[in-house]
């Protein structure tokens, strides 16, 4: 599911508001692949991750890619590059493990004293899916439903995933958005507790069908009380500066989860537990996640101010404190982009483009073990350069021919131990095209 979608060939469009998007079924998932926890796909569009939470304007907002198949949801994420025919599908398909990181949310955080936190409070706003949580329509006008789509009234009350209902009923989240059905559908589910998650999904992007609605939400840039006379004014501005945000709790699930992921690779059924899952911060190390990122920011500001001579207009602390947890942009092009009109371009059926590991997803990971390492690691000029995609940015001029790439390709999936069956070594043979930005 996106929120809006964009043709955009070759970087000559570019898309005009920021827009979020998850994988489901029809993405591009090796280029998806180069990001499992989120990143720039290209100016203004930021892709979630395999699950994730980032926050926009004090909203909370939650991601699960893919869509779900019995079969590979307690696999790893064993699939390679490049892709064959079987793991081109099942890369995309829902993963225990992403799961179970969402469900962290409601497991962790306790305060110094080990009492747990005011959930309400950190309560998700907004989680979208490309499957719809299992058993939703029996919560909005099914009838309508099966009158427009009569062939989804033979799945019943199975129709959907389970893994979204489960993140769903535990997460509780204020609002739920999906797709893949290619139907538009509303409901609201009731939570014991006496809260709703109001679903809506969306039909597929078509003339005259309902594949777009907008809804408003309460933004608070700013949280700070303003006087009356001062509202308008500073509500203006504020919203000119609204930034994607890290969410700190999200980042140190993710830190914390880091070695399950790294060793979580079988391509066969390996059931985590929940336990590995529960308690993995403190409401005391979120509160030092927060810190070294002002720390990091004074210091960029710092810098920035010797290098342009702005040493009477520093910032304050209070205004640095209001957006050093922005999620910068720094996408960086790792591979060429597909140019239909060059009438040059290699056969894209053999041939897969000169690329390199994405810069984004490095300077996460040490992002990652500046920000949440209990090991207090030193902020400085070293520190920065780290956490700058520049750095890492390499010479896309491709030295080797289609003959020696393809060579190369194959002797890889010759040397693959993932496959388990004839078919899947026949598929290995079969090297799918090259993403397409």
């Amino acid at each position: 599911m996106k929120v809006y979608c964009f043709k955009i060939e070759f970087g000559r469009l570019v898309a005009p508001i920021l827009t979020l998007v998850i994988g489901g079924n029809h993405e591009s998932s090796n280029y998806f692949s180069e990001l499992p926890n989120g990143g720039w796909l290209c100016p203004n569009i930021y892709y979630m991750g395999r699950s994730g939470v980032v926050q926009f304007g004090g909203l909370r907002i939650g991601a699960l890619s893919g869509i779900y198949k019995p079969h590979d949801y307690q696999k790893g994420h064993y699939e390679q590059l490049p892709l064959n025919d079987s793991t081109m599908r099942s890369i995309y398909h829902t993963r225990e493990l992403d799961v179970f990181k969402l469900l962290a949310l409601n497991s962790g955080g306790n305060n110094a004293n080990g009492e747990a936190r005011q959930k309400e409070k950190n309560r998700l706003d907004i989680v979208f899916s490309h499957d719809w949580p299992q058993g939703i329509v029996n919560y909005g006008d099914k009838n309508k439903l099966y009158q427009v789509k009569n062939h989804l009234a033979q799945d019943g009350d199975d129709l959907g995933s389970p893994a979204g209902m489960l993140v769903l009923r535990e997460l509780k989240p204020r609002y739920w958005f999906s797709a893949h059905l290619h139907v538009k559908y509303a409901a609201i589910y009731p939570h014991p507790d006496n809260t709703t998650t109001k679903f809506l999904a969306l039909d597929k992007v078509l003339p005259n069908r309902d594949f777009l609605q907008i809804l408003d939400f309460e933004v608070q840039p700013n949280r700070q009380q303003q006087q009356p006379q001062q509202e308008q004014q500073q509500q203006q501005q504020q919203n000119q500066q609204l930034k994607l945000q890290y969410d700190v709790e999200w980042l140190s699930i993710l830190y914390n989860t880091k070695s399950i992921t790294d060793n979580h690779k079988n391509h066969y059924n390996t059931p985590l537990s929940r336990d590995l899952f529960k308690n993995l911060y403190t409401d005391e190390d979120l509160k030092n996640i927060d810190n070294r990122f002002i720390e990091i920011n004074k210091l960029r500001q710092s810098i920035d101010d010797k290098n342009h001579d702005n040493s009477e207009n520093n910032e304050s602390v209070e205004n640095i404190s209001n957006h050093h947890l922005e999620i910068p942009f720094n996408f960086i092009e790792n591979t060429h982009a597909y140019d239909p009109s060059n009438p040059n371009r290699m056969d894209l059926n053999f041939i897969y483009p000169s690329t390199y590991e994405n810069p984004q997803n490095i300077v996460l990971n040490n992002l990652l073990d500046v920000v949440c390492s209990k090991e207090s690691i030193p902020i400085n000029i070293d520190t920065l350069t780290k956490l700058d995609t520049e750095t890492y940015r390499k010479d896309l001029q491709d030295h080797t021919t289609p003959n020696q790439q393809q060579q190369s390709f194959n002797n890889n999936n010759n040397n693959e131990t993932t496959t388990t069956t004839n078919e899947e070594e026949q598929a290995n043979q079969q090297v799918i095209s090259p993403k397409l930005i």
